[in-house]
């Protein structure tokens, strides 16, 4: 089960340990707002830190991480996917309990929950609009054509694809309203 900000109430806090820090050690890392800002966390051992929805997907792609939704049931782990990755990661794989849907038949949780998997993904706020969501979807599969056209042509896919080609993906509107 990936984040499921839509069903949360707002302002609902989800928990993230990160299982690298130790006795006497903190660690902080730094989470983008989506305008220009970024807010610091700072973990200490067995010890979670609360944080928006959209921050916590960041950790949920990450094993080294406990997400807990704000009823404290941890979440499994969504795995990120690097722009090298985009082509095969958009291959249709069923596993058994999985049926093939639209966009358009999908929840906008269900959505959010795809999107975060992806680089830029993070952009994105629980109340982002249903087609903000279903258009970076869609746009991933040119993004990714490219990526393996360089792959195929010994070419690092990094070198070819810039993150603005990503950034045109994004709704034009701010994606945060100040910091978490």
């Amino acid at each position: 089960m990936a984040i499921s900000p839509t069903k949360e109430p707002t302002g609902a806090q989800y928990g993230v340990i990160d299982k690298n820090a130790k006795p006497g050690k903190t660690r902080t890392h730094q989470i983008p707002n989506g305008d220009g800002t970024a807010t610091d966390y700072v973990f200490h051992p067995n010890r979670q830190v609360q944080m928006p929805a959209a921050h916590a997907a960041f950790f949920q792609r990450h094993e080294n991480f406990i997400v807990y939704n704000p009823q404290g049931q941890v979440l499994p782990r969504i795995p990120y996917i690097h722009p090298a990755q985009v082509q095969d990661a958009l291959q249709v794989r069923l596993k058994e309990g999985e049926t093939v849907a639209t966009f358009e038949e999908l929840t906008r949780e269900a959505l959010l929950s795809r999107v975060y998997q992806f680089p830029k993904g993070d952009k994105f706020k629980p109340t982002s609009k249903k087609e903000d969501l279903v258009r970076f979807l869609n746009g991933l599969k040119p993004v990714a054509d490219k990526v393996a056209s360089a792959a195929d042509m010994g070419e690092n896919p990094e070198d070819v694809m810039s993150d603005g080609e990503l950034d045109d993906l994004l709704p034009k509107q701010p994606l945060f309203s100040g910091a978490a």
